[in-house]
């Protein structure tokens, strides 16, 4: 704060302040006075901008805080997601393991049918080659053994 000055004499023709005096410490005393009121209404000032520096922080604190929630329920979200791929990529190339054993199979069984149909269709020739034979024999012979 300001200092107090005292004037002791050195007025005009040698005498103390008298009057004059009396105005300059009214003056300066108004004018710290002016100071301390400058000085308070700066200190408020600052105060308001501290309050609402600190009301931005907290609002960005909090607002950091929602996201870092945010971020590990989407972290969650995304490694159940990632589990149930795996396990249906897993599932999926198990469906196409069976998928390839059954249709090895079934071509295996469907070259052991075609197999079976030419053996059959052959045994049919074959029975109506025979049966043709035994009428042509029938017929010539005259019907038996005993002709």
């Amino acid at each position: 704060m300001a200092a107090a000055v005292h004037y002791s004499g050195g007025g005009v023709g040698g005498a103390g302040l008298g009057v004059g005096g009396n105005d300059l410490q009214a003056l300066i005393r108004v004018k710290e006075r002016e100071l301390h009121e400058i000085h308070d209404m700066r200190c408020g000032q600052l105060e308001k901008l501290v309050e609402e520096r600190d009301g931005l922080l907290m609002a960005s604190h909090n607002r950091f805080e929602q996201l870092k929630e945010d971020f590990r329920y989407n972290l969650t979200l995304l490694e159940a997601r990632d589990a149930e791929l795996a396990r249906l990529e897993m599932l999926v190339e198990q469906k196409e393991g069976a998928l390839l054993e059954i249709e090895a199979e079934r071509r295996a069984v469907a070259g052991r049918l075609e197999v079976l149909e030419l053996r059959d269709a052959d045994r049919i020739e074959k029975h109506n080659q025979d049966k043709a034979t035994s009428k042509v024999r029938k017929g010539r012979g005259g019907g038996g053994l005993f002709t």
